[in-house]
């Protein structure tokens, strides 16, 4: 991703790449690489009442609710839509025309489809035995959605778009329910409009018991938004008339503007209230994690584009280099090949300590096969 201004400060990226968002990317992908493991472990050994809430910030919510571990997919998302600004300058630049930057990314699209069936098992097990809706091509459909709005329309237009995804996506809610399930509620697993839409129209297998998916149709309306505030942010780091720290001021305050939201929209509207509920990437769950993003990622950029504090930030770029790498390794079989290179040594410590060093272990085993990726300049990339 190529950067025209990087702001106010010492020049600390490296071929113009904006550094901070590759080591905010390795950040939100270190908990897929480990980190969540980590977290565990270290959890079992602070004793019960906090280490029970760390613990239970790195396990998904059944349903309703928000845990920490619910921010590294939407954040994935959101700085894959703040990139895409600058690889569409990028192709302007090189003389790439309309037409053709739209025919780029509907291939990414569908590369990106096409390997989340894959990594399901549509290709081992048949399209009826398939999960069809997944991480992959959410984040297909979400980077494409916004990535094309980005293309044909202005900002002020897509602002609007935005806004009205979010209103007509909370209204199908507010007055629609299953009508498999007229008598529970708008906002349940089995009553949503979601849920039916899902049990529908989505061929092959559903998640959660069959009843929805967790990347379900409806659903990727405002996961489309949630890239489309990526988007902007992107916008905001490409103009060249604010300096780094008033561009890191306006995404603190965009933040909590996104906050306020989303607390707005879960909880200060009666009964048209929208819960926060991951599954249904439910409008409030969009501003949450959108208010999360923003403040994480303008910490990182006033740190090491702003200030220059970017000597310690190998750790996390070698993963945020290869992301997609974290992603697919451990679904297809790195952790596997871990556990059978290093079951014994965990052993070597106290029972009380095994744990913490099989999470350390395991960690650094990922990231020692990204760092010879990274050396030998070799990234997975769609």
């Amino acid at each position: 991703m190529e950067v025209a201004d990087i702001g106010a400060g010492r020049q600390t990226t490296v071929g113009r790449r904006l550094l901070s968002l590759d080591v905010f990317r390795g950040f939100d992908m270190f908990w897929l690489a480990g980190g969540c493991e980590l977290a565990i472990a270290v959890s079992a050994l602070l004793g019960a009442a906090p280490g029970a809430w760390v613990a239970d910030q790195m396990r998904h919510p059944a349903w309703e609710g928000l845990r920490f571990i619910d921010m590294i997919f939407p954040t994935f998302i959101f700085i894959a839509g703040v990139s895409f600004p600058f690889s569409h300058a990028r192709q302007v630049e090189q003389g790439c025309s309309r037409a053709a930057v739209t025919l780029r990314i509907l291939k990414r699209y569908l590369l990106l489809f096409v390997f989340g069936l894959a990594y399901n098992g549509f290709f081992r097990n048949g399209p009826a035995n398939t999960v069809w809706g997944s991480v992959l091509g959410r984040i297909a459909v979400a980077w494409a959605g916004a990535a094309l709005l980005y293309v044909f329309f202005r900002f002020r237009a897509r602002a609007v778009i935005a806004a009205l995804l979010l209103l007509v996506y909370w209204a199908l809610f507010l007055f629609f329910v299953a009508p498999d399930h007229p008598d529970a509620g708008r906002f349940s697993m089995e009553g949503c409009i979601a849920g039916w839409v899902d049990r529908m129209f989505v061929p092959g297998k559903l998640t959660n018991a069959g009843v929805i998916s967790s990347q379900g149709l409806l659903s990727n309306i405002p996961a489309v938004v949630n890239a489309m505030f990526g988007v902007f942010t992107g916008e905001l780091l490409r103009r060249t008339d604010l300096g780094g720290g008033r561009k890191t001021a306006v995404m603190l305050v965009a933040a909590a503007a996104s906050l306020a939201a989303g607390l707005l929209v879960a909880f200060g509207c009666g009964e048209w209230s929208f819960p926060c509920i991951k599954k249904l990437w439910s409008p409030s769950y969009v501003f949450f994690a959108t208010a999360y993003a923003l403040a994480v990622f303008a910490v990182f950029y006033w740190l090491i584009d702003v200030k220059g504090w970017w000597r310690c930030t190998l750790f996390f770029k070698v993963i945020g280099m290869n992301a997609i790498t974290v992603y697919l390794g451990r679904g297809l079989g790195l952790e596997d090949c871990y556990r059978k290179l290093f079951t014994w040594f965990p052993t070597l410590v106290p029972a009380s300590l095994s744990p913490l060093v099989a999470a350390v272990t395991l960690t650094a085993f990922l990231w020692l096969i990204l760092y010879w990726l990274y050396r030998r300049q070799i990234f997975l990339k769609v």
